[in-house]
């Protein structure tokens, strides 16, 4: 099925087979190309551990704060939405979390790790995740 006559959205690209954002690229090759740059960008900064770079890497949150993490994960916690930090970096004390960006907010997280233990599996209410994030706390 040719897909291409059916996209109506001026922000969205297709050639039949694959679709993607018009902002990587005029053809699927190209945005191809521009996606494997911004994940190695993600990768590089994350070895770094220059995660306020990350903040301006225009690849979607959830994406490029997991790739972030699998690089990284003894400096970064596995929440990779920014409503969930928030929530987080507010009940231990910062004001206003909402004007602060993701690396931020990971930041004033893991310097009160002490903290965090508790109000994690208090707002997550998921017993997995408690059990993913707990310990990778205490070992911080």
């Amino acid at each position: 099925r040719n897909t291409a006559s059916e996209v109506s959205d001026p922000r969205a690209k297709t050639d039949g087979k694959y679709s993607w954002s018009a902002k990587y690229g005029e053809t699927a090759n190209d945005a191809f190309n521009e996606i494997k740059k911004l994940v190695l960008q993600v990768i590089a900064a994350s070895q770094k551990d220059q995660f306020e770079l990350i903040d301006h890497i225009d690849l979607w949150d959830v994406v490029k704060w997991k790739i972030a993490y699998l690089y990284n994960n003894d400096n970064l916690m596995p929440i990779y939405k920014k409503e969930m930090l928030e929530r987080v970096a507010e009940s231990q004390g910062m004001e206003q979390p909402q004007h602060h960006s993701m690396s931020e907010l990971y930041a004033y997280i893991l310097s009160n790790k002490d903290s965090s233990s508790e109000l994690l599996v208090e707002l997550t209410g998921f017993l997995p995740l408690s059990r993913v994030l707990l310990p990778f706390l205490s070992a911080i």
